[in-house]
């Protein structure tokens, strides 16, 4: 077995931990302005009228439970992403 130090991060990520943090944090918040981005589209849908393509996924929970589950489906994956930023960030602080 090698004595190297690793962690679970891989390439780039791998030399810099503190990148792994910045990313996370920066795919949240790519996850929740795409959740007012996508409340925005959907709000002027409903005014407008017509059709609109969305994902599956998305169709799906507009049809069980309206803008609101589909913004909110967005917003947890962007929370998701907050919780393993700051899971990362502790593990970091800890090592040192």
């Amino acid at each position: 077995m090698s004595d190297k130090k690793t962690n679970e991060y891989g390439g780039l990520l791998k030399k810099n931990p503190k990148l792994g943090v910045l990313v996370l944090v920066l795919i949240g918040v790519g996850f929740l302005w795409y959740a007012f981005k996508t409340y925005n589209d959907l709000t002027l849908w409903e005014q407008e009228g017509g059709t609109r393509p969305m994902p599956r996924i998305f169709a799906f929970a507009y049809n069980i439970g309206g803008i609101w589950a589909v913004v909110s489906l967005m917003a947890v994956g962007g929370l998701f992403f907050f919780y393993q930023a700051y899971q990362a960030y502790n593990k970091l602080i800890k090592r040192q």
